[in-house]
């Protein structure tokens, strides 16, 4: 389902492979059998697999090691604060993106159809004349062309911290330049989300220091990279291959994230013999994306260069004790946060029974769409704050483990279980719910019980047993990842995927042509010009039709 390469909210390894974050999934470029066959195979402890490594043949081994690569980019970005943020914004740009488009039709208001509607809309020439627009009432142009720029802010914000090639994009930005971005950003996101943030942003420093100078030109999506690549670098040499662990370090050394390679490396040097650590690859990947952004613990004020997790990661004390101290602090407190209030309106949960056949009137089954549709985003959308919480919570335990481990004399504390490096990686790695292969899907589903409490109100509600369906659990993951992505791609005109690329998927993992069926044509409506039901209603359709068909793959 992912639709570029190029897209900022992708993660694209060297092989085959792509995590996207707006999907909270990862697809992968071989069969899914080939997958189950080479990880039965190397199912146990890996120091004591090296001979059926060697055994396996080439295409094996290639599947092994970029599986490891995507599903620690979902370790990474699902468990920290600054995968957090990346979060938030992709959900406050995405809603935005429809309020907008929603709108403006309401207003009558149309867009040039020869330029995207990101450079209709951000330009001064167009403003200037919805502002001079004496049919619309001047509060509602007000709030449109507030939501525009505050949207144009997080956007810039994504870039700079998420975006590829933000480095060079971003070459001349300064801190001075930088603090009233994240202030306006900020605040903003506290609004849409309704959470408190750091919004009196300051600097030690010179405000002409430079956000990526030399030392530290990459952002969070090279830390990610250089996390999974450490992913494989540590399988292999676990299962004894140095050879392709030392081809694999000069691929990376050589390739485009090489700049926060050598500052892993040269942090790391003298551990071993081999000259690097994968080991404190991660660690120093977790510290930096682990700095204090999101909701923070601070509350008064913050520093720029203490929360860019860039400059955190190039630190020669990234490793050291007080980071780690302050990244389980900064973990362990957003694990207890709500990640958004009630106020932001972001969960709406409708009720609606079962349709019995001689209710399926037109309007019985567009009313029982709707609630389904609002309900499964929601549902989505809480799966998604569980996971960041449990993976927040994984991290803090690791940091708080490797702290006592340091410090012998600590007296154990009451209640806490110690999380052991293998467990951490393991059950972060584990817990990525989406997988989509060439030829079909790995999805698990989830317990409710994880996710809801007994006495949740949630619960009572008759849609609540669609929840616990495997199938709706799909759809739910589906509404709210495409969602993000199509909004988006249809905001800056770059390529939707079409939904019917995963009917044959679908069907084989739910073993069901007809739900298949279903959930494609109603994808279809919802982001591909309302061509799937033939139902009328304004909440039926994700992409609006002034967007140009041929967007579509």
């Amino acid at each position: 389902m992912t639709s570029s390469g190029k897209s900022d909210d992708l993660l694209c390894s060297d092989g085959d492979g792509v995590y996207d974050i707006s999907f909270f999934a990862a697809s992968i470029g071989h069969a899914i059998g080939l997958s189950r066959d080479i990880h039965q195979r190397l199912e146990g402890q890996m120091s004591q697999l090296g001979s059926l490594w060697q055994e396996a043949d080439g295409p094996e081994r290639k599947a092994y090691l970029l599986e490891l690569h995507e599903t620690s980019h979902h370790a990474l970005m699902y468990s920290t604060p600054a995968g957090a943020l990346l979060w938030r914004l992709n959900q406050v740009i995405s809603r935005d993106i429809g309020w907008i488009f929603r709108k403006l039709e309401e207003l009558g208001v149309g867009l040039a159809k020869n330029q995207t509607p990101e450079k209709v809309v951000t330009s001064p020439g167009w403003q200037a004349m919805f502002a001079a627009n004496s049919s619309i009432h001047p509060g509602v142009r007000d709030y449109v062309l507030r939501t525009i720029r505050s949207l144009t802010d997080v956007l810039l914000m994504r870039s700079i911290f998420f975006g590829r090639d933000a480095s060079r994009r971003h070459a001349d930005l300064t801190f001075g330049q930088l603090i009233p971005i994240l202030e306006r950003g900020f605040a903003y996101l506290s609004d849409r989300c309704e959470v408190r943030f750091v919004t009196d942003w300051r600097t030690r420093l010179s405000k002409k220091t430079l956000v990526f100078p030399r030392d530290k030109s990459f952002n969070v999506m090279d830390i990610a990279e250089v996390h999974a690549i450490a992913s494989e670098l540590f399988a292999l040499r676990a299962l004894g291959d140095l050879d392709r662990f030392s081809a694999r370090r000069a691929h990376a050394e050589a390739g485009p994230f090489a700049s926060a390679f050598a500052v892993a490396v040269a942090a790391t040097r003298h551990v071993n013999e081999l000259g690097l650590s994968p080991h404190q690859f991660q660690m120093a990947a977790l510290v930096a994306c682990s700095a204090p952004l999101d909701v923070s613990v601070e509350t008064d004020a913050n520093y720029v260069e203490k929360a860019l997790p860039w400059w955190r990661f190039a630190s020669k004390d990234v490793l050291g004790p007080d980071l780690v101290v302050d990244s389980m602090r900064q973990c362990m407190s957003l694990a207890g946060e709500k990640l958004i209030g009630a106020g932001s309106n972001w969960l709406k949960f409708l009720e609606h029974g079962p349709i019995t056949p001689s209710e399926m009137t037109p309007k019985a089954y567009s009313v029982y769409l709707e609630a389904l549709i609002t309900s499964l985003r929601s549902l989505g959308l809480d799966l998604q704050i569980h996971s960041l919480h449990r993976g927040l919570s994984l991290n803090w335990r690791y940091l708080l483990t490797v702290i006592l481990e340091s410090n012998p004399g600590f007296p154990e504390l009451p209640g806490f279980e110690r999380l052991s490096y293998q467990d951490w990686r393991s059950e972060l790695q584990l817990a990525i719910p989406f997988l989509e292969y060439t030829d079909g899907l790995l999805f698990h589903g989830i317990d409710m019980d994880d996710v809801y409490a007994p006495d949740n109100p949630i619960r009572q509600l008759q849609m609540f047993q669609r929840f616990e369906k495997r199938e709706f659990q799909l759809l739910a993951h589906l509404l709210n990842g495409a969602t993000a992505r199509t909004s988006y791609a249809a905001y800056a005109g770059k390529l939707i995927p079409r939904s019917e690329v995963l009917h044959a998927k679908i069907a084989a993992t739910l073993g069901s042509r007809n739900v298949a069926d279903f959930i494609c044509r109603l994808m279809a409506h919802l982001f591909e010009g309302g061509a799937g039901l033939s139902i009328a209603s304004e909440h039926f359709s994700v992409v609006p039709p002034t967007v140009p068909r041929d967007r579509y793959i």
